[in-house]
């Protein structure tokens, strides 16, 4: 993927400036006090700027909060663990498509950085993060369900939310499962 990188800094912090392909621009500050500013290609740099100015108050507290935290990781995926949670997948996707009454779908399995899963609608294929195999089945469970939603209503709006409540009503229980 194409970016470009810059360094900006406000009230003393320094921020990782990466302009990619995004359609919105966002700041995030990771444990250990990493900040980092996505902005798309199109944008002015004006604009930018404006937009951290404007989020300054949560930055700074946020930057406070978070850079003395260390970053977290969690271990490696060991080849028995990566073929329990094939096994998982393989068998709760096609029990919740039935469900669902969705087609078969391409399922993908890789590490990923920020998110448990993501859905592509167009191309029906489901990709799940390999460290779901250090999660609870609960957990693991509420992923599926939530990345296959995404089949119907591909965005976080009410109408998705409902759709996820219909199929797994404890799905905010769930959530809270995650080991972080």
């Amino acid at each position: 993927m194409n970016t470009a990188r810059r360094i900006m800094t406000i009230d003393g912090i320094e921020i990782d400036v990466v302009r990619k392909a995004v359609r919105r621009i966002s700041l995030r500050v990771y444990p250990g006090g990493e900040v980092r500013l996505t902005v798309p290609w199109l944008m002015p740099l004006s604009r930018a700027e404006a937009f951290v100015s404007e989020k300054a108050d949560w930055l700074r507290k946020t930057y406070q909060r978070l850079r003395e935290e260390q970053p977290r990781t969690l271990p490696p995926v060991s080849k028995e663990q990566r073929q329990e949670l094939i096994l998982y997948i393989n068998e709760r996707v096609p029990f919740w498509l039935a469900k669902m009454q969705e087609q078969p779908i391409q399922i993908r399995l890789r590490n990923m950085k920020s998110q448990w899963g993501n859905c592509r609608p167009l191309t029906r294929t489901v990709t799940f993060n390999l460290q779901l195999a250090h999660q609870p089945l609960p957990f693991r469970e509420y992923i599926i369900v939530h990345e296959l939603c995404h089949l119907s209503v591909p965005n976080h709006s009410p109408a998705f939310h409902a759709l996820v409540t219909r199929y797994l009503p404890d799905w905010k229980e769930r959530k809270r499962m995650q080991i972080k």
